[in-house]
């Protein structure tokens, strides 16, 4: 048998199956809701769910399969047609998402992560600007300029600022 270029690649398992899975496993770890999202064509495109917390009542997430990247990697690695690679990334990304999903929720429930925490780029939240619904992770892709008012990422290595305390003593 030839080497998988990537994980899943000879999957068989349809992309609803690990949607649905997908699904299990977020009613097994005490989520709230879920839902399942399809395309025009019927195509399983996103899974929206929510996670309970303590103090913020619930966590929504909103995740999709991103394929593009998949379906190049087969393309140019595999003797598969572009029609052929198209599917299974669809496939391969249900499965992979799947996997995520699962150790995300062990990660929450065993308590290494909290629940926003573990799923911070997908926590739905508004754009304090248009009032929009998005993740984080696109909040953070549309504002993270780094300039004024911007989200700004850290470099790696470096320590976020100081800032120091100034004591006014009291003259009474």
């Amino acid at each position: 048998m030839a080497r998988q270029v990537i994980k899943y690649q000879t999957t068989t398992v349809d992309a609803v199956k690990s949607a649905g899975q997908i699904q299990g496993l977020v009613q097994r770890y005490g989520g709230t809701r879920c839902e399942i999202r399809w395309d025009n064509e019927g195509r399983v495109t996103g899974v929206r769910f929510a996670i309970r917390h303590d103090r913020f009542g619930e966590v929504p997430v909103r995740l999709r399969a991103r394929t593009k990247t998949i379906e190049d990697v087969l393309w140019s690695k595999t003797s598969m047609g572009r029609d052929r690679c198209a599917a299974q990334a669809h496939r391969i990304a249900w499965r992979q998402l799947r996997d995520v999903v699962e150790q995300l929720l062990f990660a929450v429930d065993t308590g290494l992560f909290l629940p926003h925490e573990a799923f911070m780029s997908s926590v739905e939240t508004e754009d304090p600007e248009t009032g929009e619904t998005l993740t984080w992770g696109e909040l953070l892709e549309r504002h993270g300029s780094g300039g004024p008012g911007g989200l700004k990422l850290l470099a790696s290595g470096s320590e976020p600022p100081v800032i120091e305390a100034v004591v006014i003593e009291d003259d009474r």
